[in-house]
């Protein structure tokens, strides 16, 4: 009797056993949850946090059915277009930066930036307007002033993209198309190219063919008004204006034949012809006639 009884719930231990026990071989590879789990293990069971999605709907605790869905999406889901994420219900795919391949513009890039107007022609002691550079030449040879705007050169310059300052050549607008460039001429009496202080010698204003000069050229032999009208062959510059858009001011500079060094000029006139030179007193004492030291303002138009 002892060893019925004994067998009996041995029997009854082993039935326990066998219903609570997952069958290894009905397990899925990977899956949590195998097929032969009992009622209780198939309610629930606790997930991995590090399971868990920003944006995931569900997280922390997962019915097997929807683990198991899952576990079957998840790893397509990286693959999947955003066309097949929304069919599926799930978020779009993160966008991916790129850098950008956008070519930011340079001053040296842009085009440079015209300017055109009259140049006014000024006492120097009180600022007072004498009147603007005429479009007409003595003898189609040497510029002068004019009172009227109506017989003003127009002129125009370029400066680099931004550039309020700067050493253009000038351009005649409306005067002899022969003489394209507003530049400085060799004066007539002249026994060189140089002007220096204390010395008389002088420089006409003039109209100069192209291609004129770059900045630093010393004289150069280059077509121009007075020459051609004179038959006297001189020497010229034409990149000798400093122009500040800003203030309008516009000084002359002349390189020098003797050492290629700029000099800064007087400017006068004398009666309405227009000079520069190093030394207006020097240039009086030889040509004693009354002058008038003059200052030349930009003005656009």
């Amino acid at each position: 009797m002892l060893l019925k009884r004994v067998f009996s719930l041995l029997v009854i231990a082993v039935s326990a056993v066998t219903s609570t026990a997952v069958a290894r071989s009905d397990c899925v590879p990977g899956s949590e949850i195998c097929a032969s789990s009992t009622s209780t293990a198939r309610r629930s069971l606790p997930i991995e946090r590090a399971e868990c999605e920003p944006g995931s709907e569900l997280c922390g605790t997962l019915s097997t059915a929807v683990k198991r869905e899952l576990s079957s999406v998840r790893p397509l889901a990286k693959r999947m277009t955003n066309a097949e994420r929304l069919a599926r219900g799930l978020p779009l795919n993160k966008p991916q930066a790129r850098a950008s391949r956008t070519r930011r513009s340079s001053p040296s890039d842009l085009p440079p930036t015209q300017h055109t107007g009259v140049i006014e022609v000024r006492r120097a002691d009180n600022n007072n307007l004498l009147g603007y550079i005429g479009k007409d030449l003595i003898s189609g040879a040497q510029s002068i002033y004019t009172e009227s705007i109506a017989d003003a050169l127009q002129v125009s310059f370029e400066l680099p993209f931004g550039a309020t300052s700067g050493t253009p050549q000038i351009k005649n607008m409306n005067s002899n198309p022969d003489w394209p460039l507003l530049g400085l001429v060799q004066g007539r009496d002249n026994t060189d190219s140089n002007v220096n202080a204390g010395s008389f010698q002088y420089l006409y204003m003039g109209g100069v063919a192209n291609p004129g000069t770059q900045p630093g050229d010393r004289p150069t032999s280059i077509d121009n008004s007075y020459s051609t009208v004179t038959g006297k062959p001189r020497t010229v510059e034409t990149s000798v204006w400093t122009v500040d858009t800003i203030t309008g001011s516009m000084t002359l500079t002349w390189v020098n034949e003797s050492d290629g060094k700029p000099f800064n000029l007087q400017t006068w006139t004398q009666s309405i012809a227009v000079y520069a030179g190093g030394d207006q007193g020097a240039f009086g004492s030889r040509y004693p006639s009354p002058l008038t030291t003059v200052t030349y303002t930009f003005v656009p138009q």
